[in-house]
């Protein structure tokens, strides 16, 4: 701070670059070079500042335009990168497991299911996968366990975003489009639900988080 301490220098500096800012700026409005500056009729400067473009947050649409269709499987493998949950789908017979399915052997099995397209014709529309490798998978890697566990994954992940707390009002209540997870109901129960859609004719728990709003009856409400 030693260069700080005669007062007369630092205001001689000051005022020299005061002047050169000053001579500066008369250069570049004397040869039409800052538009924004101009005079009214009483000769007094005036700054017409520009508007600045602020981003639209609540819409996303426009990060998606370049790409258009997004398949599933390269869905799932971006997901996948993001919130590994292949690691969840274990043999269910140690000692019988031979050789782990593909990643893409795995998609594929999800796939079938999920969009109820079936083994067999997932092996008629894929390439290079046999029918026995995607029914083996199915049958002993994509248990309900196995499946809850690597769903839960993947929204502990989307749980942790800040995308899902633009759109939420109160952070005590949360609005989705989802009918929150299903789960088959095998006793007889005065708080399950009839759901004409996942289930068939059977009833069945929603479990939601809390202050969810479902089409169900009943739910279980996770806290």
């Amino acid at each position: 701070m030693t260069h700080l301490t005669d007062y007369e220098d630092i205001v001689g500096v000051l005022k020299e670059n005061l002047d050169q800012l000053y001579h500066q700026v008369n250069d570049g409005y004397n040869l039409g070079l800052n538009p924004h500056l101009r005079f009214d009729k009483a000769n007094k400067p005036i700054i017409a500042t520009p508007a600045v473009e602020k981003p639209d947050l609540s819409k996303i649409s426009s990060y998606f335009n370049p790409a258009r269709f997004v398949s599933i499987l390269d869905l799932l493998a971006d997901v996948e990168k993001t919130a590994p949950f292949l690691h969840h789908l274990g043999h269910q017979s140690k000692t019988h497991e031979r050789k782990r399915p593909t990643p893409e052997t795995f998609f594929a099995s999800i796939i079938a299911l999920g969009c109820n397209i079936g083994v067999e014709k997932m092996r008629n529309i894929s390439k290079g996968i046999q029918v026995s490798t995607l029914q083996n998978t199915s049958d002993w890697y994509l248990s309900l366990q196995a499946l809850k566990d690597a769903n839960d994954a993947i929204i502990k992940m989307k749980n942790g975003l800040d995308l899902p707390e633009i759109h939420r009002n109160d952070p005590n209540e949360l609005h989705t489009a989802s009918d929150g997870q299903k789960i088959l109901n095998k006793k007889n129960s005065l708080n399950a639900a009839f759901s004409y859609k996942y289930p068939g004719f059977d009833k069945a728990w929603s479990l939601e988080p809390k202050g969810a709003k479902s089409e169900l009856g009943a739910s279980i409400d996770i806290r």
